[in-house]
């Protein structure tokens, strides 16, 4: 029997891209179900050309007018809400929609618990997080083992990184394959319309920023990665980030003795998810970019500080670091009881990125 399911993650960047496997799932196991999925905008590029998902809805949580709209929009209209966040303004959501079932997790926090009437059990082990919310959907029937992210592109996001490709003088770029499609497996595997890059001297991102500076490796080491890749490899790094962090990201190219290119504020989410496509190598923390690498299929170095295990991908083109920290995970806005700084970042050191470069560089 045909259902309609709304699908709450509203933010953020890299949590809506690990959703995406349970919109995936629910396609395959329920293909006349209609999906619909509630996003804020500021992450609204990992699922706008997503084709399981049949309807999205962009909400501003911001303004009292987007949750009237919300209540004239989605009151009624589901018979199952699946909440993957998890938290106030979600379960606010769920609750909103008042579908016969509502289904959260025992973990949930901020008092979204009152939003469910179907609460599922969490793991805290270290499985990858899309596990995690595909073992949400259990009784829904969606399969744990199809974990991997994926990301959807429009024409124009890889115009704009082919634009930006050429100005920054990276080299000839020829696309290997079909160039009608813009499917992206984290997994390396292709399909039928998808993209993959052949090009000369390696280009690796480098996503040194993030919402959460506790998440933040410091970035004379970010450098030091970046002239040692140069000098080994004869690698080109390019330094992405938001407009408000292009100051730090010249800051970092002035610690770098080879010249890097600087991306900060030239791109959206999506012209900047084109370009990391068609790069060798990217090395970033818990963060937007990092998740989106991984859904691309892109060579990925994850430095996981603060966050639970399961953050860090996980596939034969994925390298996961961090340091042994007994208190992990902990909320980015706790103290940290082992010191001042982020010493589980800190703890991850020069070498080890390189040596994992040289594995990943070498496939």
């Amino acid at each position: 029997m045909s259902k309609r399911i709304l699908i709450v993650r509203l933010s953020a960047i890299g949590d809506v891209i690990q959703s995406t496997p349970v919109a995936r799932q629910l396609k395959l196991q329920h293909p006349d179900w209609h999906v619909a999925w509630v996003v804020e905008r500021k992450a609204l590029a990992g699922i706008a050309h997503n084709p399981h998902v049949d309807e999205v809805i962009v909400m501003d949580t911001r303004r009292m007018a987007s949750w009237r709209e919300m209540w004239q929009r989605l009151r009624g209209k589901y018979d199952i809400t699946l909440d993957l966040q998890c938290l106030l303004k979600a379960g606010l959501v769920t609750w909103i929609a008042h579908s016969p079932l509502r289904i959260g997790r025992d973990d949930a926090r901020e008092g979204a618990r009152f939003a469910y009437n179907r609460l599922m059990p969490t793991r805290m082990d270290h499985i990858y997080i899309s596990q995690h919310y595909l073992e949400q959907g259990a009784d829904l029937g969606l399969d744990p083992g199809d974990y991997v992210p994926e990301l959807f592109l429009s024409e124009e996001d890889h115009a704009t990184a082919e634009r930006l490709w050429a100005a920054a003088g990276l080299g000839e770029l020829s696309p290997v394959g079909a160039l009608i499609g813009t499917r992206c497996r984290g997994d390396g595997r292709l399909r039928s319309g998808e993209r993959s890059y052949r090009h000369g001297p390696a280009v690796v991102a480098l996503l040194a920023f993030s919402a959460e500076p506790t998440r933040e490796w410091p970035t004379e080491r970010f450098a030091r990665v970046g002239d040692a890749l140069a000098e080994r490899y004869g690698a080109r790094c390019v330094i992405f980030g938001s407009k408000a962090e292009v100051p730090r990201a010249e800051a970092l190219a002035a610690q770098m003795q080879s010249k890097p290119v600087i991306l900060a504020g030239k791109t959206s989410l999506g012209s900047a998810a084109a370009f990391l496509q068609r790069c060798n190598l990217a090395i970033g923390a818990d963060t937007g970019l990092t998740h989106y690498a991984f859904a691309l299929g892109t060579p990925l170095i994850c430095l996981l500080g603060p966050s639970p295990l399961r953050n860090g991908p996980k596939s034969d083109k994925a390298i996961t670091l961090w340091s042994e920290c007994p208190h992990r995970p902990c909320r980015p806005s706790d103290r940290c009881r082992r010191g001042e700084g982020r010493p589980c970042m800190e703890g991850i050191t020069v070498e080890q990125v390189l040596k994992a470069a040289g594995r990943l560089l070498r496939c």
